[in-house]
């Protein structure tokens, strides 16, 4: 594609592993020749966005993803341990009960800010993402966080990027919140799963969303309060997500199948399933080029 085509500005949805989605549709945008103008990411998102903004290459992502997965400090941290248990589908929250019901974490939820401490996840983070600053990023780059003083939204775009990182992707009570500024911030799928409003750069680029909103599954038994507090969760979470990503010019959701929030392991499903739903909507990303930018048209008719 020529390099005086619009730009694609990109907003990356949360997921925890099912965000991986993310590294595969960004295979396809490079492969097919779409420059990245900007990103906003949300948690998961935010972690791709981060990696990519600093490397510009989305197959470097893929192998600091095998890299990670395959290390100690991943083998040996909680999240390889908060394994899926039961039928449901293995979302946060009902990982988070099982292990409640199983252990002390009940009296740790009620004396500490968290679950766990943010360290080992510093550590992660660390290794796919080799800047730790947002002025060494190669294109403009948003995380996006929770002021859960507030519960307003919070853009972060300067200044320590691990630190915006951790805080965009702090799930609440499993990790501590982020004292930033004298605000608590915590994970920005809280109010803002979908980053659409802050992707947006230049009016003749193109806005282009890529969400994992939960799956509901309708055959799935409800047998007492519990149950209905976590579906409660996700059609609360499912319908935030449509409705930010609606604001988008083209919408991408990659399938991503029973796969849990900390199912790194599937990683391959994940790469693929992004690249499949890429594949599908390069006819819409191309419309929409088109249908904005007709000087583009006629542009590429002069060269």
């Amino acid at each position: 594609m020529s390099s005086t085509s619009p730009k694609i500005s990109l907003a990356l949805s949360y997921g925890g592993a099912k965000g991986l989605a993310h590294v595969g549709v960004l295979q396809v945008l490079q492969e097919k020749g779409f420059e990245i103008g900007r990103i906003a990411g949300t948690s998961a998102g935010a972690i791709v966005g981060a990696m990519f903004a600093e490397t510009m290459d989305a197959k470097v992502l893929d192998q600091r993803f095998r890299e990670l997965i395959s290390s100690d400090t991943f083998q040996g941290s909680a999240f390889s341990n908060f394994m899926h248990q039961g039928s449901r589908e293995s979302s946060f929250w009902d990982q988070i009960t099982c292990r409640i019901r199983d252990t002390l974490a009940l009296y740790m939820a009620q004396s500490r800010m968290s679950l766990l401490s943010s360290d080992r996840f510093i550590q992660c983070l660390e290794m796919l993402i080799h800047i730790h600053d947002f002025q060494y990023c190669r294109l403009p780059f948003v995380a996006v966080a929770t002021d859960i003083t507030t519960g307003q939204d919070m853009p972060l775009c300067a200044g320590s990027l691990i630190q915006a990182v951790l805080a965009s992707s702090s799930i609440p009570g499993f990790l501590p919140p982020v004292e930033m500024d004298g605000a608590l911030v915590s994970d920005g799928a809280i109010c803002c799963p979908v980053p659409v409003k802050y992707a947006h750069d230049l009016e003749e680029n193109v806005l282009v969303a890529v969400s994992v909103p939960p799956r509901i599954n309708p055959h799935e038994p409800i047998h007492n309060a519990l149950d209905i507090m976590i579906r409660a969760e996700e059609i609360n979470l499912s319908y935030l997500c449509r409705a930010q990503a609606a604001n988008a010019d083209v919408v991408i959701e990659p399938e991503t199948k029973d796969v849990g929030w900390n199912e790194m392991h599937r990683l391959d499903e994940m790469l693929e399933s992004g690249r499949q739903a890429a594949l599908e909507a390069l006819p819409r990303i191309q419309e929409a080029v088109e249908n904005r930018h007709p000087w583009w048209r006629r542009l590429k008719t002069w060269q």
